[in-house]
């Protein structure tokens, strides 16, 4: 009886284990995919960020007076008309083009 007890009982762990393989292996996987879709819903969270840290530079600029009224403003309307637009000058480079002997004009 015991015997018999015991063959059951390894015909039921080899029967079992497939599964349990099989169900590791779709858990794992639907594991990477929530993150893949977190990764991508996320993904749009950083350009908020970039754009008001740009606007922040770009005001610091305005104010120690590398940029014109005008230029910040021109800049200002890009960003908040195109947040995820990349067509903004770079604040170091506006920095370095507004000094004396340089254009102080931005593409409109």
């Amino acid at each position: 009886m015991a015997a018999a007890k015991r063959i059951n009982t390894q015909q039921l762990l080899l029967k079992s284990v497939p599964w349990l393989i099989g169900v590791v292996v779709a858990l794992c996987l639907l594991g990477w995919l929530i993150l893949k879709l977190r990764e991508w819903l996320n993904e749009d969270d950083g350009s908020a960020v970039d754009s008001t840290m740009l606007l922040t530079q770009f005001r610091e600029m305005q104010s120690e007076g590398d940029l014109s009224d005008e230029e910040f403003r021109s800049i200002k309307r890009k960003l908040i008309a195109s947040p995820s637009s990349r067509e903004l000058p770079d604040p170091q480079e506006t920095a370095d083009s507004t000094k004396p002997g340089k254009s102080t004009q931005v593409d409109s």
